[in-house]
């Protein structure tokens, strides 16, 4: 029999609507094609957060053995025949971000004629700054340029009522664990379920104090550190543990036991009964249910293709799709006009026209004249830096590429893997980043961008060497290494 590899990352387990066979989705949430039926399905978010349950991984039956085994090996008495275990499932918010530093460089050695190239590097995975290698004594402190870090930031924070058996965190844990979606059907009735008390806004305004608390401390190391939190999102995930009961001469002996390792993370002497809540407190938090729904288009039902992207454009009706509800493409689809090569490829840019002062903060038009729009592109890369620097780059190209309408689809057309709201996001810590670097020891102001209109524009690119390059300007180039290359066709 052939193991399979199991999955990295979040996932969940839900049904095909066509078929009720299981499913696996990891968590891009894109399309997927059912192997049982073939129907082709996407995954529709809802607009509150949405719940999960993590299904216990040992049974009730199981939960006494485990506890006298912990007993025994501390040296304590084992259960009497009065031992109760009731599965309980406490909600925790599950928090995943992207948390920018800020840091001060120590002062660099500079040249002795006071000059100082200050060129951006690559930098490592998510991060970038400039440094000197000059080799000579002398320094000069006003010239350097802070060092930036980006880094996946994920937490998980009690969302229940405050139990002290209870831990404040289930870890890393929720990265890489099993997880449903919580519906009628995927609840188990054998289990008490502690409601989400917690609100999102709430959470949010602990992680800003959290963050400012880190940033005062940052200060006194020096003044021009900070640390800022973009694009949180959280999920409500429901965590199982066994509360146990045994009576002792002391009193009665409580255990809380882990319900997908069976490890005991509590034990004490109560000498009055603590019961579980019965009844669920009022004021619950609100959460929003995942979906599975069939992948068709929703001017003429014909099945959409099954590559994985947030935009498609119907092969029946041509009716573009955006899988992003709070985003409107009212500029439509464009690509550049220009004739292709047989090696070229066309990616896509999303491009959102913002005031010419938001723009200006990130590119200087040689021209004088501004661009129309700012271009970000909506294909996964791997590093950020990479990322700012063909933003800034095809920006500028605007001015000088004339584009066409798009009508139908292009097989040359890359799959569009980020969607707009991260697009945004992204384009809001690179113009925090370039600010942060122009105005050394001054805290920018934070950065809301809000489009006033939205296109997504193909432009060619094709590879040379390294490198892939403009296939029009011949100029604008970014590393090959650099491009997350999308998911081939699932079917």
């Amino acid at each position: 029999m052939e193991l399979k590899k199991p999955k990295a990352g979040f996932c969940i387990g839900v049904t095909c609507p066509a078929c009720g066979g299981a499913l696996e989705l990891e968590s891009n949430f894109f399309a997927v094609t059912c192997r049982f039926c073939g129907s082709i399905l996407r995954v529709v978010m809802p607009d509150l957060p949405p719940a999960f349950i993590i299904p216990a991984g040992k049974k009730k039956s199981e939960v006494r053995f485990l506890v006298d085994r912990y007993l025994k090996e501390n040296g304590l008495p084992l259960t009497r025949s009065d031992f109760k275990a009731q599965g309980l499932y406490y909600p925790y918010w599950k928090v995943d971000a992207i948390l920018l530093r800020v840091r001060d460089r120590l002062p660099e050695p500079a040249p002795a004629d006071n000059s100082l190239d200050m060129e951006l590097g690559m930098g490592n995975l998510f991060s970038f700054g400039g440094e000197s290698n000059s080799s000579t004594s002398v320094t000069r402190i006003e010239d350097r340029s802070p060092k930036v870090t980006l880094t996946p930031q994920s937490t998980t924070h009690a969302a229940g009522e405050a139990r002290n058996e209870i831990p404040a965190t289930i870890g890393l844990r929720a990265e890489y664990v099993r997880m449903i979606p919580y519906s009628t059907e995927n609840i188990d009735d054998s289990f008490t379920y502690v409601p989400a008390l917690k609100s999102w806004d709430q959470v949010r305004a602990e992680l800003d104090k959290s963050i400012r608390c880190k940033t005062n401390l940052d200060q006194l190391q020096s003044r021009h550190n900070r640390t800022e939190l973009f694009h949180p999102t959280g999920v409500i995930v429901f965590f199982p543990y066994f509360i146990c009961e045994t009576g002792t001469s002391e009193g009665v002996r409580r255990l809380v036991l882990d319900g997908l390792s069976g490890r005991v993370v509590h034990d004490d002497i109560a000498t009055i009964h603590e019961s579980s809540p019965e009844s669920a407190p009022s004021g619950a938090a609100p959460f929003g249910v995942l979906k599975v729904e069939l992948h068709r288009c929703p001017n003429c039902g014909v099945d959409l293709p099954a590559t994985e992207s947030c935009v498609y454009i119907c092969h029946n009706c041509h009716w573009v799709v955006s899988l992003e509800k709070n985003y409107r493409l009212q500029e439509g689809m464009k690509t550049v006009q220009c004739r292709l090569d047989p090696k070229d490829t066309l990616f896509p840019f999303w491009l959102v026209k913002i005031p010419p002062k938001e723009i200006g903060k990130i590119v200087n038009s040689p021209t004088g004249t501004p661009p129309s729009a700012l271009a970000i592109p909506a294909f996964k890369i791997a590093n950020f830096e990479v990322m700012r620097r063909l933003s800034k780059r095809m920006t500028t190209a605007l001015i000088s590429v004339p584009t066409l309408p798009v009508e139908t689809d292009n097989p040359r057309f890359l799959p569009v893997g980020i969607h707009l709201s991260e697009a945004l996001t992204l384009a809001e810590m690179a113009i925090y980043c370039e600010q942060t670097i122009n105005k050394l020891g001054t805290a920018p102001p934070p950065v809301i961008l809000q489009p006033q209109s939205v296109a997504l524009l193909y432009a060619p690119f094709h590879a040379e060497n390294y490198f892939y390059v403009d296939s029009v300007l011949g100029a604008v180039t970014f590393e090959k290494g650099a491009f997350d290359k999308p998911a081939p066709v699932i079917g």
